[in-house]
């Protein structure tokens, strides 16, 4: 293997545990990474002791995506959506470590990804509330498109602003937003080097190409995504660059680099780790 692709949380877990399995980055190798947005210039997923691990190579969030001829928006709050008057209205995707977070988020947990068992159980508890309301499960984001389309559901819990120009070309109008006062999660995918890589040279060349203008302007425009170059926003495909509030990644500190949204890969003291968060979300679509 020469090329990991991994998302954010994941590659935060695995440098914290200190598991060799990315080789650290020679960014002379790499001069196309200079144009990086300031958010991913020395993110803290990918950064650790003064080395690189990795390059950032597309964003986003997962916002709500909703009917606007039937909801004004989301409510503010996550757990609002227990409300009577969502009966037969929403869609979540299958992710047991997403919604757990929102709805942990929204309940006040100060880490919603470092939760106790007992409060675990709090967050499913709450999170029951809602199920009444819950049409189905999607089991991928594109599965959520198709059944807001085919309007089963109305409004998308954790979904992709993509989905708008998905439904666009079915003739359906869809919008996006998140809640007021809890926000949304972000995430992002980078390009690493594997530890022991037979074909090193090829893999900076490579990254490299991905990180410049036109491949990164359209790798972006392909996935629906954020692009992580600020010089190829302009080539991103006009339809996709509106999606993604960039001013999150013109930033240093931003919450791409602060929010953590993925529990600790194994129970760390109290902290429960992710099978038992998988445990409950089985028993929060089996109650």
């Amino acid at each position: 293997m020469d090329i990991i692709s991994d998302n954010k949380d994941f590659m935060r877990a695995v440098l914290d545990a200190k598991q060799e399995l990315f080789t650290p980055l020679d960014l002379s190798r790499i001069p196309n990474a200079k144009g990086l947005f300031t958010g991913f210039q020395q993110p803290s997923w990918l950064y650790r002791d003064g080395v690189t691990y990795g390059i950032p190579l597309i964003w986003g969030d997962e916002p709500c995506v909703w009917d606007p001829g039937k909801w004004d928006g989301p409510p503010a709050k996550y757990t609002d959506f227990a409300d009577p008057s969502w009966a037969g209205s929403l869609v979540m995707v299958d992710d047991p470590i997403a919604n757990t977070w929102l709805w942990g988020k929204s309940m006040g947990m100060e880490q919603p990804n470092r939760l106790t068992q007992a409060q675990l159980d709090s967050v499913i508890d709450e999170m029951l509330k809602t199920k009444p309301n819950i049409v189905t499960f999607a089991a991928t984001l594109g599965d959520q498109a198709d059944v807001l389309v085919r309007g089963d559901a109305s409004m998308a819990i954790g979904g992709w602003a993509y989905q708008i120009l998905i439904a666009k070309d079915k003739g359906v109008t869809l919008v996006s937003g998140s809640p007021s006062v809890d926000g949304t999660y972000f995430w992002s995918d980078a390009y690493s080097i594997a530890l022991d890589s037979p074909n090193t040279d090829n893999a900076y060349a490579f990254i490299d190409h991905m990180m410049g203008p036109e491949a990164n302007a359209a790798i972006a425009s392909e996935l629906g995504s954020g692009c992580t170059i600020e010089a190829a926003l302009p080539s991103v495909d006009p339809k996709v660059a509106p999606l993604y509030p960039y001013d999150e990644v013109r930033k240093a500190g931003g919450v791409l680099d602060t929010q953590v949204v993925s529990p600790p890969s194994e129970d760390d003291g109290d902290v429960v780790g992710v099978a038992k968060w998988q445990e409950a979300w089985q028993r929060f679509k089996l109650s």
